[in-house]
């Protein structure tokens, strides 16, 4: 597991993000109206993800490449192989992200040498960050805090990781991707 602190001024996801969803506090997002003012707390989650797939996927990708060639290269080498597109995630408060909460990359056929590049675009600690176990099998999970221009490299496919029912009143927004790179992380 590494964390990498980034410029954000050169690699601006907060701002690619707040542009393409039209909101000034990506932390409030659960507080921004949505077209339907009573749905479940995970559908809007799900709208606002759709939201950033629609605005924002080539701009963020073309950062994300970047990121990989110009920031990781120099603990990873260069990418053999990229994901196609980022995976955006947004968590509003009262909600988990996902279910089941934890799970392992592996069980959808990742490589083990493949690594998560998960960045948040607002700062996370908490329920509301990722939670990661602290070696592949050990299932002691706990919260990644990171501020933003920090990014969290990590072996996904043994590694358990996911999310926490988010008690606090910030939401989360972050976006992953995972590559193949060319030489082992230490």
């Amino acid at each position: 597991m590494l964390i990498l602190r980034y410029d954000t001024d050169i690699y601006d996801f907060q701002g690619c993000a707040r542009r393409g969803l039209g909101v000034s506090d990506l932390t409030r997002l659960h507080a921004e109206p949505v077209p339907v003012a009573d749905w479940p707390r995970r559908t809007r989650e799900l709208w606002w993800s759709s939201r950033l797939y629609a605005t924002v996927t080539d701009n963020m990708q073309e950062l994300y490449l970047r990121f990989i060639h110009n920031v990781l290269r120099e603990h990873t080498g260069l990418p053999v192989s990229i994901q196609k597109r980022v995976c955006f995630r947004v968590q509003l408060p009262a909600t988990c992200a996902h279910e089941p909460t934890y799970h392992r990359d592996s069980t959808w056929g990742q490589q083990p040498q493949t690594l998560n590049v998960w960045i948040p675009y607002v700062p996370v600690a908490g329920t509301n960050a990722l939670w990661v176990e602290t070696a592949p099998g050990r299932s002691d999970h706990r919260p990644i805090d990171l501020d933003y221009g920090e990014a969290l490299i990590f072996a996904g496919g043994p590694m358990s990781h996911g999310a926490v029912t988010n008690t606090g009143d910030s939401t989360r927004v972050s976006g992953d991707l995972r590559y193949l790179p060319s030489v082992a992380m230490p």
